[in-house]
């Protein structure tokens, strides 16, 4: 009986193997650049802005934060469902739709993501979706959290 049940209840529960995610949002000239990656259970989130002299006159030689973890499988329907409840699965494959024309010299963005539930693949010249501040917030939110868990500070 409790086998039965087991059985019946798994495939609802999301594995960390259920959420693919490739997101990228970056300016214009490049200088700023953040994209997150999810598979297999392994979140990568690389965050690059130019770094400027005291004079913002010239840009010096950097290298990109780099933050990587492992998901639970907890962590991974957390992720999940916040998206959903963002509305991300009714993102329109394109913002605006009609870009013909469009000069874009502001932020843009690239997601795809596939779970058991839905699949997304968005764009973004310029124009953005509905809660897109709020999905781009909680994604930073994850590494930023796990990090400060790993250092002991709240």
């Amino acid at each position: 009986m409790i086998r039965t049940l087991i059985l019946m209840f798994l495939p609802l529960v999301a594995s960390a193997q259920d959420l693919q995610m490739n997101f990228k949002e970056s300016d214009f000239f490049g200088a700023y650049d953040h994209q997150t990656y999810i598979k297999n259970g392994k979140y990568i989130h690389i965050d690059a802005h130019y770094k400027y002299d005291e004079k913002k006159d010239n840009v010096l030689p950097f290298v990109p934060e780099f933050y990587s973890m492992q998901l639970t499988n907890g962590k991974t329907q957390e992720i999940v469902e916040t998206l959903k409840m963002y509305g991300v699965q009714n993102w329109k494959k394109q913002y605006p739709e009609d870009a013909s024309g469009l000069i874009c010299d502001g932020l843009s963005y690239n997601m795809y993501i596939k779970t058991h539930e839905f699949e997304v693949v968005s764009v973004g010249y310029c124009r953005f979706p509905e809660n897109y501040k709020k999905v781009v917030e909680y994604l930073a939110s994850i590494h930023q959290h796990l990090t400060s868990q790993a250092s002991g500070t709240p």
